[in-house]
């Protein structure tokens, strides 16, 4: 009777992670009005939006803002009870974007657009090219720590590391979870996640790898 040599997997998961400096800001900038009055309301939010449209055109020409997008105005209105009376209170609000190619302005447009009655937020980005190439080495380190994890494992159990049978995401079939961009426009490496601080942005990938011993 012949014992066929038995075959052990051997499964580990690598991590890669980089600290970049953001390279894109998305500026965001909210107006919104309350008023007893409902045209009123509406009234004083379009003058803003419009201001804040006509200076997110003037970054785009200027070639500090890469482009700028404007929701329509929206509007809602709430009543209720008073010493006695009916109050009803109309609220008017929009918002604008823009893609800012200067981050030097950042702090002085968020200063600027703030006293024009605007509520500003700075979302800090990576262009697409330096993403791409970020993508492709966290792959490529991950999958180098997950056959490293995976040489050390081998070793200590007396086998040697053989083919690999099974490559794994987060999140994909036979995966546990996972994590993507704050903003899926962002990038996707097997599989990232990133922590955002001001003008950083802390990018992670992990793979899990399934190998066969020899």
């Amino acid at each position: 009777m012949t014992i066929e040599p038995t075959t052990t997997e051997i499964i580990t998961t690598g991590t890669a992670a980089r600290t970049l400096a953001a390279d894109r800001a998305t500026l965001h900038l909210r107006v919104s009005v309350t008023d007893a009055n409902r045209e009123d309301a509406v009234r004083r939010a379009a003058e803003l939006h419009a201001a804040l449209v006509r200076r997110a055109e003037a970054l785009v020409e200027a070639g500090e803002a890469e482009r700028f997008e404007a929701d329509p105005l929206t509007t809602s209105s709430s009543s209720w009870e008073q010493d006695g009376s009916r109050r009803t209170e109309h609220y008017a609000g929009a918002s604008v974007r823009a893609l800012l190619l200067r981050l030097d302005l950042v702090g002085e447009l968020t200063a600027e657009l703030a006293t024009t009655g605007a509520d500003p937020s700075v979302e800090w980005r990576l262009s697409d090219e330096l993403r791409r190439g970020v993508e492709s080495e966290l792959r490529r380190e991950a999958v180098a720590d997950a056959r490293d994890r995976a040489e050390d494992y081998a070793v200590a159990v007396g086998t040697t590391l053989g083919a690999v049978l099974e490559v794994r995401e987060p999140g994909s079939a036979g995966g546990s979870g996972g994590a993507t961009f704050a903003d899926a426009r962002f990038a996707r490496a097997a599989s990232p996640a990133v922590v955002v601080t001001e003008g950083q942005l802390e990018v992670s990938a992990s793979v899990t790898l399934v190998f066969r011993s020899a």
